[in-house]
């Protein structure tokens, strides 16, 4: 092989193993922020460039896989198709799987990014690299467009689908089985030391706080979570994938409730850290009358750059709610004995940071991650 076709073949691979690597790093910093709920990772530059937030997401998972995996299985695809092109007996399939494996990853590449930019208002660097390893690829493509052999096309249509589907299903399969195995090497643990940190005197506090339980059936088989939040909070933004995952996992064997505790003095004067937590409390008072909080609850994290008026008049509409009835009960009496009510009861709690978590009346003290909550869960259930 002559020096030219080395750095042409070099060249050929250096997009897709950049992909890979890239979505090496995603899946990596994917798992470490849903563990920790936020990183010190690289990517996090400014509010702007935010991989932390992006990964936090709705749009960071695909059927409950990582992006990263996904990105993992194409890249892993892109680079056995272009090992098959290098062989004269397989060049066909190669060519083909190539040509319709990119064109897969250009559109949802595409379509992720503009999610980014218009849904988000984020910007995930590493997300960038592996779009860019992509789009790179478009002028190989234009290339063996040409070169292919129409007549053995659908025979190696068929090949490439059968390929791309071992190829997807087995690295999904692999992280699947070892997603556990995985969060104990980013926390970089023992399997000892979790089951240490998630033991139950060290995730819960001993004392059962009555507040919570009087209303509560003494044998009831169904464990109660209360979770007092601020809507401009970022952790409790990141707490609502906590507990989404945990309604999804627990089913109707867990109540959530919530209690309003605004961080802004325009209705809790200990506190002075935000400017609409108190309107965007009313407003999910209010909701939570009209049958849409948990609706509202999903909108206003995901969309918690901007809790403005405008923001939650415009949330209002779209989710199909009288705004001039909205508007009244925002401003009532009542609404707001209900928002100083909460504050009272997570003052007399001793709650000082939100989220504020108790699970059947016990003040929750453990690490910040699923898995704590989760085994926090499962003792009280065992408890039964």
């Amino acid at each position: 092989m002559t020096d030219s076709k080395k750095i042409a073949t070099l060249a050929l691979y250096a997009a897709p193993i950049l992909g890979l690597c890239a979505s090496l790093y995603a899946l990596r910093h994917h798992l470490a922020v849903h563990l920790l709920g936020e990183t010190g990772y690289g990517c996090n530059l400014n509010e702007f460039f935010n991989c932390d937030v992006v990964a936090l997401s709705r749009f960071s998972e695909v059927a409950g896989i990582p992006l990263g995996v996904w990105g993992v299985s194409y890249f892993c695809t892109i680079l056995a198709f272009l090992g098959l092109r290098q062989r004269q007996v397989t060049a066909n399939v190669g060519k083909l799987g190539y040509l319709l494996m990119l064109g897969l990853g250009l559109l949802s590449t595409a379509g992720l990014a503009s999610i980014s930019l218009l849904e988000l208002k984020k910007i995930c660097l590493v997300c960038l690299t592996v779009y860019l390893s992509t789009w790179v690829q478009l002028p190989l493509a234009w290339v063996l467009r040409r070169e292919l052999k129409p007549r053995f096309a659908a025979k190696a249509a068929l090949l490439t689908v059968g390929a791309t589907i071992i190829a997807v299903t087995t690295v999904v399969g692999l992280f699947s089985t070892f997603r556990h195995t995985l969060y104990t090497l980013i926390l970089n643990k023992s399997e000892q030391e979790m089951q240490a940190i998630l033991s139950a005197d060290t995730l819960l506090a001993r004392a059962v706080r009555s507040e919570l339980m009087a209303d509560l059936p003494a044998r009831s088989k169904v464990v109660t979570l209360d979770e007092f939040l601020d809507f401009e909070c970022p952790n409790c933004a990141v707490f609502r994938l906590v507990v989404n995952t945990l309604r999804r996992d627990f089913g109707p064997r867990i109540k959530i409730r919530f209690h309003h505790f605004p961080m802004d003095k325009k209705c809790n004067r200990s506190w002075d850290m935000h400017e609409n937590s108190c309107e965007a409390a009313y407003y999910g008072y209010c909701m939570d009358k009209a049958g849409r909080f948990w609706d509202f609850y999903q909108i206003a994290f995901e969309r918690q750059y901007d809790l403005s008026p405008e923001a939650l008049v415009a949330w209002t509409k779209g989710l199909n709610v009288d705004t001039n009835v909205m508007a009244g009960c925002v401003k009532s009496p009542e609404a707001k004995s209900a928002i100083a009510a909460d504050i009272q009861l997570a003052t007399k709690l001793g709650v000082e940071a939100t989220p504020g978590v108790f699970i059947d009346g016990r003040a929750y003290i453990g690490p910040r991650e699923y898995a704590g909550y989760k085994r926090a869960v499962a003792i009280e259930l065992e408890r039964r």
